[in-house]
């Protein structure tokens, strides 16, 4: 089984002078240090994958932090308190209540030089007709860490838009009263079932090295398709909706509405 991999990744250079991983968590125990950093918390990749796949060793945002850094961004676990919840129908496999308790951190200086490539992310694979766009956005939670659970941080969170499902953040409230990020699962919005339909076709005629990051290198299993098919009220369930009827609110919805006027701007109609 081959693994997907991340294509055609601009190099971006160099950052001088940053932390590395180890520096930046002694710093994070002082207040200094926790303004110094950008926590961020990348999609839970395995959620849109067949459960036969192996993970990639690192997200699409490490990755490219990783670049400027030449170092991987700290990544911190078994924090006292969730960063975010998973909220049914997703399951809360043991590697995802371990993404719950996990957040990232990067010297700003880096964040920084990348905030533009890091912000909105497309990712394109042809093999199973996928499309997905990664759009970051910042939250103030409650500290995760310990050490400052007093303390109130912002956070990068990232919504999933795609063309087989659609994965978003909501503030809730959790068992205790508590407020605190919860991670959505929905059925796509027809509007990017169109547009990744659109640039697919697109992409049937672009060389394989002008393609977007490859994001699954498998489509899904014959039988599972089937199956599918049987199942009228599943069917139903995962059958695209107009953005409108979406359960986005409604700065996520203008959001959406932003991002699909940019790409009709730079992938035009045919005439």
């Amino acid at each position: 089984m081959s693994h997907a991999e991340l294509k055609d990744v601009q190099q971006v250079g160099t950052v001088e002078n940053t932390y590395t991983p180890a520096q930046l968590f002694g710093k994070l125990k002082t207040l200094e240090g926790l303004s110094d950093a950008v926590f961020y918390v990348p999609f839970v990749c395995d959620l849109v994958r067949n459960q036969t796949f192996t993970k990639r060793p690192t997200d699409i945002f490490s990755h490219t932090l990783t670049q400027v850094m030449d170092n991987h961004p700290l990544v911190i676990t078994d924090l006292p308190q969730r960063v975010f919840e998973l909220q049914p129908p997703i399951l809360r496999t043991n590697d995802r209540k371990i993404a719950e308790r996990t957040i990232y951190a990067v010297p700003k200086e880096a964040w920084h030089t990348l905030s533009e490539h890091l912000t909105q992310v497309t990712a394109v694979d042809r093999p199973s007709r996928r499309f997905c766009v990664f759009r970051m956005y910042e939250e103030e939670i409650a500290c995760p860490l310990g050490v400052h659970a007093d303390q109130k941080i912002k956070v990068w969170f990232c919504n999933l838009y795609g063309n087989k499902e659609t994965y978003y953040f909501t503030k809730g409230t959790n068992e205790k009263g508590e407020c605190i990020m919860q991670l959505h699962h929905s059925p796509p919005i027809r509007e990017f079932v169109e547009l990744g339909e659109k640039l697919l076709g697109k992409f049937q005629e672009t060389p394989e090295d002008r393609a977007y990051a490859d994001f699954v290198d498998e489509t899904e299993k014959q039988q599972r398709l089937l199956a599918l098919k049987e199942n009228v009220k599943l069917q139903e369930a995962i059958t695209a909706k107009p953005l409108e009827e979406s359960q986005l609110n409604a700065k996520q919805r203008a959001d959406c509405y932003e991002m699909i006027r940019l790409y009709h701007q730079l992938y035009p109609p045919e005439a």
